[in-house]
């Protein structure tokens, strides 16, 4: 995987510089904002941990197991034929 950084302007993202793709290049594009973005990049809202307590063994060993193989089988895979 290749990562590039660039700016979004609310419409278009700008890269930072030429990259080597020729066009028309399909491209999977994963956004997240980066902490060195400058003012206006947020970062995401959160909870206390203590509002979270209860919810502390709610979900299966069993369940947590087929999460986790879910993940590990589909995690950064893309399927070109689906676009």
């Amino acid at each position: 995987m290749v990562a590039f950084k660039g700016t979004f302007d609310g419409r278009t993202i700008v890269l930072d510089g030429p990259r080597d793709a020729a066009p028309p290049q399909r491209v999977l594009v994963h956004v997240e904002p980066l902490s060195d973005g400058g003012a206006t990049a947020t970062q995401p809202r959160g909870v206390p941990g203590s509002r979270l307590l209860p919810l502390a063994g709610s979900i299966t060993p069993e369940d947590l197991a087929a999460m986790s193989e879910a993940i590990r089988q589909g995690s950064e895979r893309v399927d070109p034929d689906a676009w």
